[in-house]
């Protein structure tokens, strides 16, 4: 779904807005941010210097900032900190994290960095990201049953893939039990899904 406040904020929100960047700080969270690590996980993240998706380590928090994608400086850090360079042993882990002006390659780049938690600094949460709504049911016109996914030749095609193609073949939303009966298939145990084929996908 498109953010349309997005000629608003930070254009690097826009590349990985689920993830915490230097562009939630100052208007966000201010200064910095005490956080608490509350689990570890390693997660497919996309790098917009690639264009692709690399797994990454990530942190996620206790005081609803976003989570953060752990570079080798961040991992060096939780370490030393924690005496441990199993991730394991980072949960728990109270940190601040900054940002800063530092040389990267030669160039004064604005990074995110971690340090030690700041007794009585006040974090202001980052808000998270709203969850993409979940599809609606689709109701079978003929038994009033929920259609449900199906496989097909290896594939796992959704009930909105499904009402697409009965939609096609039928004129309504079809179950498959209700397929089988219009198509007068159902002893022979076939399903005739002539016309289903990966046009649904679109």
């Amino acid at each position: 779904m498109p953010n349309n406040n997005w000629l608003d904020e930070h254009w690097k929100k826009a590349h990985n807005p689920n993830y915490l960047g230097t562009f939630y700080f100052n208007d966000v969270l201010g200064a910095g941010a005490n956080a608490t690590i509350t689990r570890l996980a390693q997660e497919q993240v996309f790098n917009p210097s690639s264009r692709r998706e690399e797994q990454c380590n990530v942190a996620h928090f206790a005081e609803g900032i976003l989570p953060l994608i752990l570079n080798k400086t961040a991992c060096k850090f939780l370490s030393a900190l924690s005496g441990d360079n199993r991730p394991r042993a980072w949960v728990g882990a109270k940190i601040f994290i900054e940002v800063k002006k530092e040389k990267v390659k030669g160039k004064l780049e604005t990074v995110l960095r971690l340090g030690d938690y700041r007794a009585g600094h006040i974090s202001q949460a980052a808000p998270q990201p709203p969850a993409p709504p979940e599809p609606s049911r689709i109701h079978c016109e003929d038994c009033n049953n929920f259609l449900t996914p199906f496989d097909r030749d290896g594939k796992t095609y959704s009930p909105q893939q499904l009402a697409k193609s009965t939609q096609k073949l039928h004129g309504k939303d079809l179950c498959l039990d209700c397929l089988d009966r219009a198509e007068g298939r159902k002893e022979a145990g076939e399903n005739n899904m002539e016309g289903f084929n990966d046009d649904t996908n679109s």
